[in-house]
């Protein structure tokens, strides 16, 4: 990645209801062309996925897109 380059991308919610829904909109995001994928990192509210974790998860189910 160069400085100055724009990157387009998603922000996922971490929540356990909502975990498959999030990995689907993932893999999503990466055929339609997005260039990144974010999760939301809310340790400290209940019902939320640990972000690490799910970040993990996303890395097995996508194969470009970048994860942060």
């Amino acid at each position: 990645m160069t400085t100055g380059t724009h990157l387009f991308g998603v922000a996922l919610p971490a929540s356990q209801h909502r975990a498959a829904e999030a990995i689907e909109a993932a893999r999503v995001a990466e055929e339609l062309g997005a260039d990144l994928v974010t999760v939301a990192d809310h340790p400290y509210l209940p019902g939320e996925l640990e972000a690490l974790a799910l970040l993990g998860v996303l890395a097995g189910k996508t194969e470009r897109v970048l994860l942060s």
